[in-house]
């Protein structure tokens, strides 16, 4: 509001003889004021939500501006080439030829941008100039089908689906985001006071708005109210119990379960000690017995033997 009002001053008082500026002026500083609604419109339950949704929208519009713009420019310069110049007479009376879509380097510009909102870009008037400079009219359809698929279909529909998103994933917590940015506003309008109203409203809250300390006196308390009062404590007591109980049996099982699983591992070390003694007994069994048989002898010992015992005998 004072930037509206400084401005205001600042161009009738400077500069009052451009009156045509000053208007311009004060229309873009008047939409700019309007805008700042939307700060105490966010504590608001039904629009908070929608204002933050907008809020965040320049985000979103940011990422696909920046790939708009890189896919605007070439088209915008292929355009001015192509189509942008001096025209001839004849093609001035045309009826269908409309010289403002692309009769300079602006008009180009604003045209291009109206392939992206589907809207009159002017298409007899591509033909005509395109059948004047004997520009194949392939690549005038080409050319138009390309930029209103990649502006209109594609780039249009990503922005429209963040902006789906963004809105699907801020209205499911509306509640919560309403109840955030009221507290927002309270704190950043505490911080703004004054120190003196800031004690003051402290002091204030505390003692007329602060929930009532009072003594408790069991004579004081009604009938029903303490039956009501006994009720809610032993239904308590009862639930509390429920889940000590809950939690004492959960701890049997995990007990009983550990040892369990102690016991069969004692079990197997049990069977693997009994496996490894039977071994060893079977080994040392084998290896007494090698040593108590006697050596057998070789074949060639056998037949000097044989040989020997008749002389023996004689």
């Amino acid at each position: 509001m004072f930037g509206t009002l400084i401005t205001h001053f600042m161009i009738k008082y400077a500069f009052s003889e451009y009156a045509i500026t000053r208007g311009q002026l004060l229309s873009i500083t008047l939409i700019i004021v309007w805008f700042k609604l939307f700060k105490y419109c966010r504590v608001l339950e039904t629009l908070g939500p929608f204002c933050v949704i907008v809020s965040s929208l320049p985000k979103d519009f940011v990422k696909i501006i920046m790939v708009y713009v890189i896919l605007y420019i070439p088209m915008v310069c292929t355009f001015y080439h192509f189509y942008t110049g001096d025209y001839a007479e004849e093609l001035i009376n045309d009826e269908d030829f409309v010289p403002g879509k692309y009769g300079s380097f602006e008009e180009t510009c604003f045209t291009v941008f109206l392939y992206t909102l589907v809207d009159d870009y002017g298409y007899d008037t591509l033909v005509k100039i395109g059948e004047h400079r004997s520009i194949y009219e392939g690549f005038t359809h080409c050319l138009i089908a390309y930029w209103v698929v990649v502006s209109a279909v594609l780039l249009l529909n990503i922005f429209i689906a963040l902006m789906s998103d963004t809105f699907k994933r801020v209205y499911k917590q509306a509640q919560v985001v309403a109840q955030f940015e009221r507290a927002a506003m309270i704190v950043s309008i505490e911080n703004k006071l004054p120190d003196y109203w800031r004690k003051h409203y402290l002091i204030d809250i505390s003692y007329n708005y602060a929930p009532a300390c009072e003594i408790y006196d069991e004579d004081d308390v009604p009938d029903d109210d303490e039956v009501k009062f006994e009720k809610d404590v032993i239904e308590a007591h009862n639930t509390l119990r429920k889940i000590t109980v809950h939690l004492k049996e959960k701890q049997d099982r995990a007990g009983d379960l550990m040892e369990f699983v102690r016991e069969k591992i004692k079990i197997q070390n049990q069977l693997i000690s009994a496996i490894i003694e039977k071994v060893e007994e079977i080994h040392a069994s084998r290896s007494s017995m090698i040593e108590e048989s006697p050596a057998l002898p070789a074949p060639g010992d056998t037949t000097e033997q044989e040989e020997r015992e008749p002389g023996s005998d004689t």
